[in-house]
């Protein structure tokens, strides 16, 4: 099972998934990790939370993508080629709500 949701389909999904990006990072620093929900980050959003899971498998998932999407951000801004690096699955059953 790939850590990553499969990638958005439309221009339209691509540019949602992009927002839901931007707005969780905001959120997860300004707040912290724990106490946003994916109904606070839906509700920011102006969409319901099962927009969200069409997008992201959890919130623990959600995180790592953040965090990946900066890192590759960041990366191209350097020219390091950070791309890729977090190219990795996790096992059946593993937790992924952190």
């Amino acid at each position: 099972m790939s850590a990553f949701a499969d990638p958005p389909q439309t221009a339209k999904a691509a540019a949602t998934r992009e927002r839901l990006l931007e707005l969780a990072a905001q959120m997860f620093i300004r707040d912290g990790y724990t106490p946003v929900s994916l109904r606070d980050i839906a509700d920011e959003a102006g969409l319901t939370k099962g927009a969200i899971y069409g997008h992201f498998r959890s919130k623990g998932q959600l995180l790592v993508e953040v965090i990946r999407h900066d890192a590759e951000r960041v990366g191209e801004l350097r020219g390091c080629g950070f791309h890729g690096a977090f190219e990795f699955s996790f096992d059946k059953g593993e937790r992924t709500d952190w």
